[in-house]
């Protein structure tokens, strides 16, 4: 009998992922990547650290860490989850290690480790590697499903042909949006895609003085105009840039955020652990022990010290204004100022920016059982050109892995 023929295009962790689950003694796996070499875009990943998975269980990530298509991801990610990511690696010889926030890195700090191991495993499997390769199209025949077909008009046999090229975001590393329109040949719907994971920029023109400060242990909420509740609200960290805000909280924040971006403001409590009350019973206290000591120098004990000079401006008191007088109304002020900073958000970075795409390949017509697609059989999808999306943390490249795995099953 004849091997099967197994076609992976995109060679990014899904995609090498998938190929490696595909290649057996019964299969010929060849992977088809348009760069000159594979995984440019994990290369990226954790500031290049790679962040390639968490500690969460299935449950948890399905639950409370990806906040599109969440319950698609059942199947996936019981059958790959986290920890069999952690001793996959550990058997390719990439020892891990588990940081703050249960997000896990590989020991060397090194993403290009990460994506070598992947590589080397693909040759030892006998996975048939070739790089510069563009598909242009499906190859379908009345329906069904006969391979690919590359921009040179070459033709490619195919019984399984697993899509896996990733989603809009950083386009130089080969993510331009390929497999929407291959899915789209086939009839499937996109959702979206937009990007997710972004800086957002900010009006407010302070930001410029405080560049590169990092806020930890703060609060970010974000506001519409049309909603008086928070759309998202969360403790951790925070990276003000020049009229952008970047770090964990921004970036999870800009999932929450569609075009018109002028329809948002984001509020910041620099003091979460205290409530108004007791934040002004503070105030009172350390002002009323450092007397005659002027206010623009009586917030050590509050702030960073390149945050001082913006409080005090936007406080509206007096920089030399004694310690000791400075009035309960004017107090009370301050501490709102602390408890709530407001920036007006003007839109979000670009595409060489956001780490992933939120949207993409619509669930509706996938079986969430084996990443099938209900209108082509033998038709796949993994990774980041799927619907599914989630916060950082490492959630999104253990979705690839998984979804990778998945696709890769024979059935």
């Amino acid at each position: 009998m004849a091997n099967k023929n197994i076609i992976v295009i995109g060679g990014g962790p899904a995609g090498m992922m998938a190929a490696l689950t595909a290649k057996t003694s019964d299969t010929r796996v060849r992977i088809l990547e348009k760069n000159n070499n594979f995984g440019k875009k994990l290369l990226l990943t954790g500031d290049g650290r790679c962040n390639l998975t968490s500690t969460y269980e299935p449950g948890e990530i399905i639950d409370s860490q990806v906040f599109m298509a969440n319950n698609f991801l059942y199947s996936a990610l019981y059958s790959f989850s986290p920890a069999d990511t952690w001793r996959f690696f550990n058997e390719l010889g990439v020892e891990l290690k588990e940081e703050r926030g249960r997000r896990v890195y590989p020991v060397s700090d090194r993403s290009s480790q990460v994506r070598d191991a992947l590589v080397e495993e693909m040759k030892r499997s006998g996975i048939e590697i070739n790089t510069g390769y563009n598909v242009k199209s499906l190859w379908l025949d009345k329906g069904d499903l006969k391979g690919v077909i590359l921009d040179n008009d070459k033709k490619i046999n195919g019984d399984k042909v697993i899509v896996a090229t990733g989603g809009i975001t950083y386009p130089e590393t080969g993510s331009d949006g390929t497999g929407y329109k291959l899915a789209a040949m086939a009839g499937h719907e996109i959702v979206g895609p937009s990007l997710a994971l972004v800086p957002i920029k900010v009006r407010n023109n302070w930001t410029e003085k405080v560049a590169g400060l990092k806020l930890k242990n703060i609060e970010l909420k974000l506001f519409s105009r049309d909603s008086g509740k928070p759309l998202y609200h969360q403790r951790g960290e925070l990276i003000i840039e020049k009229k952008r805000l970047t770090g964990a909280l921004a970036l999870e924040a800009s999932c929450f955020m569609e075009e018109p971006y002028n329809n948002y403001r984001v509020k910041l409590d620099l003091k979460p652990a205290l409530t108004m009350a007791e934040l002004e019973a503070r105030l009172e206290r350390e002002f009323k022990e450092m007397g005659n000591k002027f206010f623009k120098n009586s917030l050590d004990n509050l702030l960073p010290a390149w945050l001082r000079p913006v409080i005090v401006k936007l406080s509206s008191i007096g920089s030399t204004k004694n310690a000791n007088q400075i009035n309960a109304e004017e107090r009370k002020h301050l501490a709102g100022l602390l408890k709530e900073l407001t920036l007006s958000v003007t839109g979000i970075g670009s595409q060489d920016e956001a780490i992933i795409t939120a949207g993409g390949v619509s669930v509706d017509l996938i079986d969430p059982a084996n990443l099938e697609s209900k209108l082509i059989s033998g038709l796949h999808f993994a990774g980041e050109v799927l619907e599914p999306t989630a916060f950082t943390g490492g959630h999104n490249l253990q979705i690839a892995f998984s979804t990778g795995y998945l696709a890769g099953l024979e059935k």
